[in-house]
């Protein structure tokens, strides 16, 4: 750690990320966040299973019982076909209150089911827990798996996603939403390397070949880097608003909707920066999509700012803003998400940018320091105005200390979860 000294900012940052996660730890699993507030006080199957794979990067034996008693939460409250629970509300006494299935207009939150089979196959990749991998565990992983590919109505491989049916709730996107696919394909890598723990050969190379064709998918119609591949995708999917055929677009479309397409030109810094890091994009794209996160500064002052350009009033997709409220700049309209920060950094690190990988690690501590009332305290805020740089949402967000957590052990010990196993840098 010598060679470190020099940024003892990043250290601390470390310290209080753990210390985070120590405050969001309770009986049943971490909850979204250390301030109570509605909603915010529960066990997530987002927000806790990227705790828990932060966690399992880790030998602190109080994080690594919270990260398991996460799991067995989510998991001993499966519903019966399958899915895992969007949240569990716990009350003052961190005793559950009510299980939650669906989410903003009581749609499901498709993405626990996916950042779930994460958190469990980095246990066996960190710890080979046996315990992830009995015959219990693996009906559970088999009704997940299974539910998901419920949700591939058409049998194409790629998942048909609802509205508000990730982590970006306020955005009026659906059907093949990039984030959901490239975290599906993670997920069905996951699935094919715990049956292979579990001894279930035949298994783990069925769960691999849909992986393979998840990934072939995506890059074949997510990529519109030429006119020919643009106005194919356009046929397949009925896109009215076909685009000049010069257009190209150097990043993967955040999504892909049949009869329109008003989006094409907004890239999904976050999702791309995933499809990189989790192995489904080639080398000469993965720098593709680097070099237009820099061209176009969505990682200063902080990392990383998620959707450019923003939606601005008046703007033609204008509608694909669910609530009014969520003006340009704000929350996932071009918000600066710290969440978003770590995997930005750790896929830096991945693609061997060193230097720029330590900057990045730097300003996300920078960013988790900052506090509204101006102290020198810890803030961990939810996300940034994009424009202004200002803190904002709620505060102490477990994920955010989980994100600098999975980016420090990535970046200064080489410790990296299953996000990219078997990927080819």
């Amino acid at each position: 750690m010598s060679d470190h000294t020099e940024t003892p900012n990043v250290e601390e940052a470390y310290r209080q990320s753990l210390a985070l996660l120590y405050e969001c730890s309770t009986p049943h699993g971490f909850v979204a966040s250390s301030v109570f507030r509605k909603n915010y006080h529960s066990v997530w199957g987002r927000d806790g299973c990227i705790c828990a794979t932060a966690a399992f990067l880790t030998d602190d034996d109080k994080l690594l019982k919270t990260a398991i008693e996460t799991v067995k939460t989510l998991a001993s409250n499966q519903a019966p076909n399958g899915q895992i629970p969007s949240y569990l509300q716990l009350d003052e006494n961190n005793e559950v209150i009510d299980i939650v299935y669906g989410g903003l207009g009581e749609i499901t939150t498709i993405d626990a089911n996916l950042w779930f089979m994460i958190a469990c196959q980095t246990a066996v990749d960190m710890h080979g827990d046996k315990d992830f991998i009995t015959e219990s565990t693996m009906e559970v992983y088999r009704k997940v798996i299974e539910f998901l590919h419920c949700i591939d109505c058409n049998s194409c491989g790629l998942l048909e996603i609802p509205v508000a049916g990730d982590w970006t709730d306020i955005l009026n996107r659906s059907y093949h939403v990039l984030y959901d696919e490239t975290l599906w394909y993670r997920a069905l890598k996951c699935a094919s390397s715990l049956s292979e723990a579990a001894g279930r050969v035949e298994e783990s190379e069925n769960f691999e070949r849909s992986a393979q064709r998840v990934k072939k998918r995506i890059n074949a119609d997510f990529w519109w880097e030429d006119h020919d591949t643009i106005q194919r995708v356009c046929q397949k999917y009925m896109i009215k608003n076909q685009l000049d055929k010069d257009h190209s677009f150097p990043f993967f479309q955040s999504h892909l909707r049949p009869f329109a397409n008003t989006w094409s030109h907004r890239m999904d810094s976050f999702a791309n920066v995933l499809a990189a890091l989790m192995g489904i994009a080639p080398h000469d794209r993965i720098d593709t999509i680097i070099d237009t996160v820099f061209e176009r500064q969505l990682h200063k002052p902080f990392p990383l700012r998620v959707l450019d350009p923003p939606i601005q009033e008046g703007d033609a997709d204008a509608d694909q803003l669910r609530l009014s409220d969520e003006s340009a700049w704000h929350y996932h309209n071009g918000g600066i998400w710290p969440l978003a920060g770590g995997f930005w950094a750790l896929l830096l690190k991945r693609v061997g940018r060193e230097s720029d990988a330590e900057e990045a690690l730097s300003d996300l501590a920078t960013a988790l320091k900052v506090n509204t009332d101006g102290r020198e305290s810890w803030g961990f805020y939810e996300y940034f105005h994009g424009r202004e740089h200002t803190p904002a949402g709620t505060p102490r967000l477990a994920w955010n200390g989980a994100a600098f957590l999975i980016a420090y052990q990535g970046i200064r010990h080489d410790n990296i979860a299953c996000f990219s196993r078997g990927a080819d840098y």
